[in-house]
């Protein structure tokens, strides 16, 4: 039998309701209404904290992340990263297919208070292009006014 996590979406908000919630065998409890974003924490949380085996390394197309050692293979070729282009990268990947603009990539990789300008997500950017030897840029495209995709065949 596979673990499961249980997070409990209801209209019902007294403390008697999520105490018994949690009592039948919720691992969280969230009433109405809420805020998606915290709902997409508290799932993560709940991999991070209850399947970390799930986070540890991941395959998504030619890309294999191992978390555990902070490492970046594609197609089967481990890319020298620095720190930055590994989150980079990482952030671009688990997000693939969906276009992520440059103030969603700064706060997710340089974080909220980083003061510096936008156009260093173009300076990585180019970087990342040239280590994985997308010359033509067809798995990291620019989207002209929105930000940045990678496309995974």
């Amino acid at each position: 039998m596979q673990p499961v996590a249980v997070i409990m979406l209801t209209a019902k908000e007294d403390i008697d309701d999520r105490v018994r919630g949690l009592t039948v065998g919720a691992d969280d409890y969230m009433p109405k209404p809420f805020s998606f974003s915290e709902l997409l924490a508290r799932v993560h949380a709940r991999i991070r904290n209850q399947f970390p085996q799930l986070l540890e390394e991941m395959h998504i197309g030619p890309f294999r992340i191992d978390n555990t050692s902070k490492r970046i293979m594609f197609q089967e070729r481990e890319l020298e990263l620095s720190p930055t282009e590994y989150e980079l990268l990482k952030c671009l990947v688990l997000n693939h297919g969906a276009v992520l603009s440059k103030s969603v990539i700064l706060e997710r990789v340089w974080g909220y208070d980083f003061g510096g300008e936008e156009n260093i997500v173009e300076v990585y950017i180019r970087s990342l292009r040239d280590k994985i030897l997308d010359r033509e840029h067809k798995i990291i495209r620019t989207i002209r006014g929105a930000g940045y995709r990678v496309d995974i065949r």
